[in-house]
């Protein structure tokens, strides 16, 4: 990360102004999609990260009983992570990495066992350089391809 950033992270139990600009910009303005917000929305831990007083990403966390299917046990604690947006001007500049370690930090404090996501095809390597691993194969959302993605904490203290 540049040594002049001064990044922060906030934890949001609804969802956020800073976090529903950033998701406008990035997924409806730049990308293209149209179903951008849901009722997940509503029961999602929302976590934005800032540059100083500046919002420059964004993801969303829930439990995925929320989700049917992604229990391999009952004893697991999965969590669903969604809607990870990086402002244009900050990526290549390990912010993502940066929001990854937030939300893991936030789903162990949580005692969650994984975390899941449908990453889109064309940044699955970032995920997998965070340890991340394909569970399924190619799906479209909105047209555009998908795969299932997740990871499992060995123990529950995320650095």
């Amino acid at each position: 990360m540049e040594d002049t950033m001064n990044l922060t992270s906030k934890i949001y139990t609804k969802l956020p102004a800073d976090s529903k600009i950033l998701r406008e910009t990035i997924f409806v303005q730049e990308q293209g999609f149209e179903e951008e917000f849901d009722t997940i929305d509503s029961i999602a831990t929302h976590i934005v990260i800032y540059d100083g007083e500046r919002a420059i990403a964004t993801g969303r966390v829930f439990s995925s009983e929320y989700e049917r299917g992604f229990r391999e046990t009952s004893a697991e604690k999965v969590y669903v992570l969604g809607r990870v947006a990086v402002s244009k001007d900050y990526r290549g500049q390990h912010i993502g990495e940066f929001l990854l370690s937030e939300v893991e930090k936030y789903v162990t404090s949580q005692g969650g066992d994984a975390v899941i996501l449908h990453a889109q095809c064309r940044i699955r390597k970032f995920y997998a350089n965070s340890g991340y691993e394909q569970c399924s194969g190619v799906e479209l959302d909105e047209g555009c391809p998908h795969v299932w993605m997740r990871k499992y904490f060995s123990n529950q203290n995320v650095q």
